[in-house]
């Protein structure tokens, strides 16, 4: 089959590595705009870049853009996320896979899907209900393409609710998680000589986060947490933050203020294929994620992560957070540094429970989380929608190498 995956900006290595596998059958092609995080020296998927509105801000000064951004965002609606060109690229598809219903290009996708043909999929992240409707032409976007996809891949059962209660049917929904490379994140030796380049004390415990250092990642919180820690159960720890976000500089000026300057340890994101490394390094992993009025945590791939390199985890009931999590971590109420602190000193305190959800850890990433696994269940909806398609039972076209490449 010819497969179009379509993300946008959001095009990345973390979800595309359970759809790799398939290039090995079919021949994937990836719709980006430009800026997109994805690899593009990969061998796999034929990437095309295309320009949309959300490129307009990106030679605006940096203390404009983010305002910029939101004010063109907001006017725009869906045509935000437009791809230009991108319908007539989409010819000869069997398979157009496109992410959220409000996104403009996936409306794209449906009209390239009612003009050349092919079966639309839909991957679903989206936890809240009605979200982005606050604009008339993405509500219109939302109804047409949750009306006229064939099917929808949930990436978690949060997700499929949230699906079926703006009216989606459950027989047109898959739940399907994101996999990761159980071969590249598993547990390991820490590097000696990366702990020592990032000048980590070497006696005491490393709390590491993970994601954009924003507010609504509880980055602040967190933060608190430590100081929290110190004061009133007298333990240290280092705080590892891998991220990039504006509450950055903020973060280092209260560290100051806490006496924690040498405890916060802030690192730009690491090249994907590194962090596993970086996983090895810590002891507990904390992703403490607020809830606003149209954000929660989504899924957490981090955590994903984390559990299968064998890290204790301990997070807030934000979104998907606890169905990701299960048992395999300690959870908290979100907005409470104390609690927050609570959490990360019970697994300071005792090696046995940090054991314990190691191991749980470690189990529920091999038996739900597996790339390979999540990519047989997405040829799976693609053979499903390919044979509705065409009307019959058939098995999908396998593509030759030369067809492939």
């Amino acid at each position: 089959m010819k497969i179009a995956i379509i993300r946008g900006p959001n095009l990345n290595p973390y979800e595309m590595q359970s759809y790799l596998p398939l290039a090995k059958e079919h021949a994937l092609f990836g719709f980006a705009t430009r800026g997109a995080p994805f690899c593009e020296d990969n061998t796999e998927m034929k990437v095309s870049y295309l320009s949309s509105p959300a490129r307009l801000t990106a030679k605006v000064p940096a203390p404009l853009r983010r305002i910029t951004r939101r004010l063109l965002s907001r006017g725009l609606g869906a045509a935000w996320t437009w791809m230009f060109g991108l319908e007539k690229r989409l010819q000869g598809m069997d398979i157009i896979h496109t992410a959220e219903t409000a996104n403009g290009y996936s409306f794209q996708a449906l009209r390239a899907k009612r003009k050349w043909g092919g079966a639309l999929v839909v991957t679903a992240w989206e936890t809240i209900p009605f979200n982005f409707e606050n604009h008339a032409f993405s509500r219109y976007v939302k109804r047409e393409v949750s009306a006229a996809a064939d099917h929808f891949i949930a990436v978690t059962e949060r997700a499929r609710e949230c699906l079926q209660a703006e009216g989606v049917e459950a027989s047109r929904i898959s739940v399907i998680p994101a996999g990761i490379d159980l071969q590249r994140f598993q547990p390991g030796p820490a590097d000696s000589s990366l702990r020592a380049a990032l000048n980590l004390k070497d006696h005491i415990p490393t709390v590491l986060f993970m994601g954009r250092l924003v507010r609504e990642k509880g980055v602040h919180d967190l933060l608190e947490s430590l100081h929290h820690i110190r004061l009133h159960f007298g333990l240290q720890a280092n705080l590892l933050m891998v991220g990039e976000g504006r509450e950055r500089r903020r973060l280092a000026e209260k560290a100051r203020r806490f006496g924690l300057e040498k405890s916060l340890h802030l690192q730009p994101p690491w090249r994907y294929e590194k962090t596993p490394d970086i996983y090895r390094l810590a002891d507990v992993f904390v992703l403490p994620s607020r809830s606003t009025r149209d954000w929660e945590e989504q899924f957490g791939m981090v955590l994903v992560e984390a559990m299968a390199c064998g890290l204790p985890i301990v997070g807030t009931r934000s979104g998907a957070i606890s169905e990701v999590v299960g048992e395999a971590g300690i959870l908290v109420e979100p907005d409470s540094p104390v609690r927050l602190a609570e959490g990360i000193a019970r697994l300071l305190r005792s090696a046995e429970l940090r054991k314990s959800l190691s191991t749980s850890g470690i189990r529920r990433a091999k038996k739900q989380f597996s790339h390979m696994q999540v990519s047989r269940h997405i040829e799976e909806v693609y053979q499903m929608v390919f044979e509705k398609a065409h009307g019959v039972a058939t098995v999908c076209p396998r593509l030759s190498e030369s067809e492939i490449g």
